[in-house]
């Protein structure tokens, strides 16, 4: 069986559940999986092809710092119990981090709704990821923390709604208010630049 690394992403502590969740679907698409899930027979023929095969996928993936973690003798099984056992828990801490992050993120004022929103989608969609989703109304509740000043009467308003809030909802609705106070504002510039024009040219 002919066993390709184009798409395993290198392993890292960053990456960790990316990289286990396209290990597994590689190796499950192959029919594999067998060696990692339990022991396998030594004497059966396809059990060491598995064997070797499942070594290669795991091995195609780890960096450096990685594979001096292991030598020729380490099974497949040995390999991935290792990685996991030893990433599992630091990922475990970091999405405690993340969720922090979530509910204290304060950006700039200036900084566009849209970049506000993308900030709470990159954590929301990171612990995502590590099997540690956040509950779509807590998310509505992160976007309305970081609102700027400037679009607080919204805030109010969507805080007063008898319906659930929904991340959806929220964006939305203060995506169209920037939208009008940016319209609001072009109008005043461009009302500014005409009474300048007729009256002081």
């Amino acid at each position: 069986m002919e066993i390709t690394s184009k798409k395993i992403p290198k392993f890292g502590e960053e990456n960790f559940h990316v990289w286990k969740l396209c290990v597994k679907t590689i190796m499950a698409q192959k029919g594999l999986m067998k060696v990692i899930d339990k022991a396998y027979d030594p004497n059966n023929p396809k059990d060491v092809q598995s064997e070797l095969d499942e070594r290669t996928i795991i091995l195609a993936g780890l960096e450096m710092n990685n594979l001096v973690l292991f030598n020729e003798y380490s099974t497949a099984k040995y390999m991935w119990d290792t990685l996991v056992e030893m990433y599992e828990a630091k990922n475990n801490a970091k999405s405690v981090i993340l969720k922090r992050q979530l509910f204290t993120t304060r950006l700039k004022e200036r900084g566009s709704m849209s970049e506000r929103i993308a900030k709470i989608k990159s954590i929301t969609q990171n612990l995502h990821v590590m099997k540690k989703p956040v509950d779509d109304e807590d998310i509505a509740v992160a976007i309305l923390i970081i609102v700027p000043s400037s679009n607080k009467m919204v805030e109010t308003t969507l805080e007063h709604q008898k319906d659930t809030l929904s991340s959806k909802v929220v964006i939305s609705a203060l995506i169209q208010e920037e939208a009008k106070i940016k319209s609001e504002s072009a109008s005043v510039l461009e009302i500014e630049s005409s009474f300048k024009t007729t009256y002081i040219d």
